[in-house]
């Protein structure tokens, strides 16, 4: 009989990274990261707001209560990392009207 041996590898959340993307009036962020047990997020407005604690977050109708820096938080119990604020604009009192992502963090 085979001896199987299984290495289980358990790591804090790491590579986290956020992710908003336009279309038209509405925004999607979204936050990544590489964790072992799987990291739970949480979404911030300005350090402070709580926005959302899904990976995932759609803004509807953007409008100037949304504007400013967002960030992910990434948790599990071996630790946490937050990552680069990313800056949510509008321009003319608008967003603009197409698809674009505007940055990869």
């Amino acid at each position: 009989m085979l001896n199987t041996y299984h290495e289980y590898f358990l790591d804090p959340p790491e590579n986290v990274m956020i992710k908003l993307t336009r279309c038209g009036n509405s925004v999607t962020i979204k936050c990544t990261a590489e964790a072992q047990p799987p990291a739970s997020f949480q979404i911030f407005l300005n350090k402070t707001k709580l926005v959302s604690t899904n990976k995932t977050c759609t803004i509807p109708e953007v409008n100037v209560s949304h504007v400013g820096n967002y960030t992910c938080v990434a948790k599990n119990i071996l630790g946490s990392q937050t990552t680069n604020s990313e800056n949510l604009f509008i321009i003319e009192g608008k967003l603009l009207k197409f698809c674009q992502s505007m940055r990869n963090a």
